[in-house]
């Protein structure tokens, strides 16, 4: 039987008895050092403010500063941040406290001063925590007329108290009104994007439904998803679900711009001297169910490519280009069954005829 020795934080060393018949071989790390270890990185409570690398809390700062006005006449500077109460002989340090900080004034190691104990934040009901503060400096600036030369007119500094900041304990918990708590890892989606296909239920048996969801790094989830009548729409975080359109209008689409994403649009131009309307031959007039009225020919070897009354196909749709036919014939009947992708607005009057 072999013994070992329990160091745990804050505790009184505790003889441990090992009755297995294989010895360890290495101690048992101490598990605690993950979270311990992990939360003094992101603070960085031991290092000068000036020192601090740029990971973490000053990491987040970073990337959030300068902040500058629409005019660009004010910029808004981070110079580091603070964690605690410091004081030293001449009274409170207005600038960046941290450890092995010299006053400037008196020429002595500013002191650390705890707000409250982790003892009595337990027994008082309170969060053991500590103040943070940043040091950012205001430029104003002004822009000569005559130049158009940008000039520093005033520069500002100030500590600011943003709120408090909890502590973590030597055992690696967080105190929170008193009650102690721990702060549990969570699994996290990788962002991209991911399509997937499942077989309609009930009244929807036998139909493939088909959805995508958008997963960010940060910011919200967008689930897209087809309904009985194949119309689209979107979730946002798994919210009420609307049209896409809606989502899409907001990003600054029109309803021209979506048309053309969603179909293909095929121009059809009227003429006044033959009475007839025409539509240019491409991609977008296959969805239009078209049949010739008359026999096209090829108009340089007089074959005929596509005889009256049958439908436009792709085959013969290639045989008409191929043949440099650029234009096709449309009906009153065809053209009633079609959707207008613009509106069209009588010039003189400015009246919208067709929406």
């Amino acid at each position: 039987m072999s013994k070992a020795v329990d160091f745990r934080p804050g505790k009184a060393p505790i003889s441990r008895k090992n009755f297995s018949k294989i010895p360890s071989i290495i101690d048992i790390p101490n598990l605690l050092e993950i979270q311990t270890k992990s939360y003094e990185k992101f603070l960085q409570r031991d290092t000068v403010p000036a020192k601090r690398n740029n990971i973490g809390l000053q990491e987040v700062f970073s990337r959030t500063f300068p902040i500058s006005d629409y005019n660009d006449t004010a910029t808004l500077e981070f110079k580091g941040y603070e964690l605690g109460i410091w004081e030293c002989k001449c009274g409170e340090y207005l600038d960046l406290g941290g450890v092995d900080v010299v006053c400037a004034r008196c020429d002595t190691k500013i002191i650390y001063k705890e707000k409250f104990h982790m003892s009595e934040c337990r027994q008082r009901g309170l969060t053991y925590a500590d103040p943070l503060k940043i040091l950012v400096q205001l430029i104003v600036k002004n822009k000569d007329e005559e130049t158009g030369e940008t000039v520093i007119r005033e520069v500002k500094e100030q500590k600011i108290y943003l709120g408090e900041i909890p502590l973590m304990t030597d055992t690696g918990t967080f105190i929170i009104n008193g009650t102690e708590r721990v702060a549990v890892s969570q699994m996290h989606r990788s962002p991209g994007a991911f399509f997937t296909s499942e077989k309609g239920k009930g009244a929807y048996t036998g139909q493939t439904n088909y959805s995508a969801r958008l997963i960010p790094y940060r910011g919200s989830w967008l689930d897209f998803e087809f309904d009985i009548k194949d119309i689209l729409h979107v979730r946002i975080d798994r919210r009420r679900k609307f049209p896409v359109t809606i989502l899409l209008k907001a990003l600054g689409y029109d309803n021209e711009k979506l048309l053309s994403f969603f179909y293909d649009l095929a121009p059809i131009r009227y003429s006044h001297s033959t009475d007839s309307f025409t539509v240019d031959l491409g991609r977008g007039i296959l969805g239009l169910g078209i049949k010739a009225d008359a026999d096209i020919k090829n108009p340089k070897s007089g074959e005929v490519i596509l005889k009256a009354g049958r439908k436009l196909t792709k085959k013969s749709l290639k045989l008409l280009e191929a043949a440099e036919v650029k234009t096709m014939r449309l009906t009153e009947d065809e053209i009633l069954e079609q959707f207008c992708a613009i509106d069209i607005v009588d010039e003189g009057t400015g009246e919208v005829l067709i929406e």
